[in-house]
């Protein structure tokens, strides 16, 4: 039953981690980050009280059920029983620690803030790769990626060059840019290493598509 008690503790605090997650996964979206970021920020004040609550029934629950193997183990008639666990709780009550300082709530407040982190960085990551692959112009797979020192984004080589030729008043055109100045011909460099992950990324997806023909005639 302790056991049970504990683990159900546990459940609802992973259930909080995970609602964290999904919430700061949806913050890598420009048109709604502003307001997801300000719930999140909110929830996260609750998370944090709920996390303290838990760990706080979860301590005294411990506490309660040490007590009572000690109460059976002195106490020889159900008297003596109440008086020992009466005495012994109010003993652990005085010396008991706030719940903020255990190893369990600072365990638990470090999981959300690092979970946070790492799925921000995971899904920014990932939305990079799908877009930074293709030209924001063209639309079409970039095999000649140049990258924009000012801002870090990149285009292809044979949309912007004669675009700023003919306008220098173009700006990056990724959406939520904080670059705003105009892009020179000096801002734009070559990026191998771009090319080779576009490359990669376009044999993969041959690869897969000749796996499901397979399959197909399978």
């Amino acid at each position: 039953m302790e056991l049970e008690f504990s683990t159900l503790i546990n459940d609802v605090k992973e259930m909080l981690v995970d609602n964290a997650e999904f919430l700061h996964s949806l913050e890598s979206i420009d048109f709604i980050k502003d307001e997801v970021k300000q719930l999140n920020d909110e929830a996260n004040k609750n998370r944090l009280e709920y996390g303290e609550r838990l760990c706080r029934i979860k301590s005294n629950q411990a506490r309660l059920d040490e007590t009572l193997k000690e109460a059976k183990a002195a106490s020889k008639t159900v008297d003596e029983l109440k008086n020992f666990v009466k005495d012994a709780l109010k003993e652990k009550r005085n010396k008991r620690q706030s719940v903020k300082n255990t190893k369990e709530f600072k365990e638990f407040r470090k999981r959300l803030a690092d979970k946070n982190e790492e799925t921000v960085a995971e899904i920014m990551s990932n939305v990079t790769d799908i877009i930074a692959v293709h030209d924001p112009w063209s639309k079409e797979v970039m095999l000649d990626p140049v990258v924009n020192t000012k801002c870090g984004h990149h285009y292809s080589k044979h949309s912007v060059e004669p675009l700023i030729k003919d306008n220098m008043g173009i700006c990056c055109p990724i959406l939520g840019c904080p670059n705003k100045a105009y892009i020179k011909p000096a801002d734009l460099k070559p990026d191998p290493a771009m090319a080779a992950k576009i490359q990669a990324q376009l044999a993969q997806q041959e690869e897969a598509v000749i796996s499901d023909q397979d399959d197909d005639l399978t």
